[in-house]
């Protein structure tokens, strides 16, 4: 059951990402993320504590 709740979990977490990507303006920016360092376009990338952004990829820190 845990592993249904994480689950339905992503997938709400990832259908308000879209949402909330879909209403960013794009202008093109890039930005790179402070976990991994890939660089993502800045109406896509998400805010990160300290300032900097982060890619939103729940597996980025893997790519470091």
């Amino acid at each position: 059951e845990a592993d249904v709740e994480t689950l339905m979990s992503t997938v709400r977490d990832r259908a308000q990402e879209a949402t909330r990507r879909a209403a960013a303006p794009a202008d093109g920016t890039m930005v790179r993320c402070e976990r991994c360092g890939t660089f993502v376009p800045r109406a896509e990338a998400l805010p990160a504590p300290g300032g900097g952004f982060n890619c939103g990829d729940p597996g980025c820190a893997s790519r470091r």
